[in-house]
């Protein structure tokens, strides 16, 4: 009975490409939770205002989504290596800088900067490793590098707590800009160009746009790119708005919050596990749906909450880790089904799927920064302003189209992380 790859089965030049990858990809995840227990503290530093500090997430969002459009086609261009050590070095530079910040203005613009710069992160990450990697050695990868969104929201918010209570907020930030210098030593040193069919024709103008709009002009990717940037708009409505909820709101310490915000995460790690299971028994398209409503019916509940007046620490957490996991289902089956359409087109593809479902993350959460409501009010609208949204836009541009047949290929890369003989499926 022939056995599934493991990582014990991958060469030593192909173990040191991923482990390198998986360090980078998790610093440039740090960028969003770390800090969130220090906002209300650079708030009142800074002198600044509660929609201010608000913007912090947001605009890091869309430092990331504006630049995941260039990553690519210059990683294409250029090679993989200058491109990310551009965007590392740009990262740990901004994040220095924010330390010695005054003014909110300034830091909300080092925010920005620092998305700018680990949008490498995300953008050419999954592209170097299927640089060196093929068929089921990728897949059986691309199942651990499906774990790595999970990691930051579950310790950082935690360390960042109680670096906050013993340090202060600029300790944050001196960890992180670390971790990002220490990401980008170690990739210069360790890790070599993997790209080696570079296309000087990857930034023409004319190229990326018949790209583009051949990609656009598909109403099942339209469909996916809106639904995941619906569930990444309430994952950055969350860390916009959760230490104002909870530390400000609610009366929690630094440190208290910080293992929240953990147990919050853990819905994530839930919808990784179950995720599997609910798209081989029910398929890719329900599991899809059963996320929107998990996001829908928790702004409800937290909106009965409020009305009834119970401002509970623990139902609140309860409720937006289950908007955790629906964003998990979300997330995982639209992905599938938009890059199931882009064999030919992959890196445009990824490309524009990731820099747009930030960039509608982004609008999303600026939007609704926009209304006067208390924080746990404004969380409350934003779910179910995204619920429906989410619920529209399934109707509209999923449900009519047809779906491709990739329940059982998701399934075989679970199975695949879980080291699996083939034969079983």
């Amino acid at each position: 009975m022939k056995k599934n790859k493991t990582l014990s089965q991958l060469s030593w030049q192909e173990i040191k490409i991923f482990l390198i990858i998986i360090l980078v990809s998790i610093c440039g995840m740090l960028g969003i939770d770390l800090h969130l227990a220090s906002m209300p503290s650079i708030m009142q530093y800074m002198h600044a205002s509660k929609t201010q500090i608000q913007a912090s997430v947001p605009l890091y969002v869309l430092g990331m989504g504006m630049s995941l459009f260039f990553y690519g086609p210059l990683s294409d261009k250029h090679g993989r290596k200058p491109i990310v050590i551009f965007g590392l070095a740009l990262a740990s530079t901004a994040a220095f800088l924010s330390i010695f910040t005054q003014h909110i203005d300034y830091f909300l613009f080092t925010r920005f900067l620092q998305g700018c710069g680990v949008g490498v992160c995300l953008g050419v990450a999954k592209t170097i490793t299927a640089d060196v990697m093929q068929g089921e050695k990728l897949a059986m990868v691309s199942s651990y590098f499906s774990i790595i969104p999970c990691l930051s929201p579950l310790f950082a918010p935690a360390i960042g707590g109680y670096i906050q209570a013993w340090f202060g907020w600029q300790a944050n930030f001196l960890l992180l800009a670390l971790c990002l210098l220490f990401a980008l030593l170690i990739y210069t040193l360790f890790c070599p160009e993997t790209n080696q069919n570079k296309n000087p024709q990857a930034m023409k103008i004319h190229s990326l746009a018949t790209n583009y709009s051949s990609l656009l002009k598909k109403p099942l990717f339209l469909g996916c790119i809106l639904l995941t940037g619906i569930g990444m708009g309430a994952i950055t409505a969350y860390a916009s708005l959760s230490a104002v909820i909870f530390e400000m709101q609610l009366h929690l310490s630094t440190v208290l919050f910080g293992w929240i915000a953990t147990m919050i995460a853990i819905g994530t790690i839930i919808g990784k596990l179950c995720g599997p299971f609910f798209i081989h028994r029910f398929g890719s398209m329900k599991t899809l749906l059963m996320g929107i409503y998990l996001l829908l019916f928790s702004g409800i509940f937290i909106v009965i909450m409020i009305c009834l007046h119970i401002f509970a620490a623990s139902l609140t957490a309860l409720f937006i880790g289950l908007t955790f996991l629906g964003q998990t289902f979300i997330s995982a089956n639209a992905n599938s089904q938009a890059l199931s359409l882009t064999q030919s087109k992959r890196g445009s593809a990824g490309a524009l799927y990731g820099g747009t479902q930030m960039l509608i993350a982004y609008i999303c959460s600026a939007f609704i920064n926009n209304f006067t409501f208390s924080a746990l009010d404004l969380l409350a609208l934003s779910y179910v302003i995204l619920g429906l949204l989410g619920l529209l836009g399934y109707y509209t541009l999923i449900a009519s189209q047809p779906i491709r047949p990739i329940e059982k290929l998701q399934f075989f890369i679970h199975q695949i992380g879980k080291n699996k003989p083939t034969s079983e499926l």
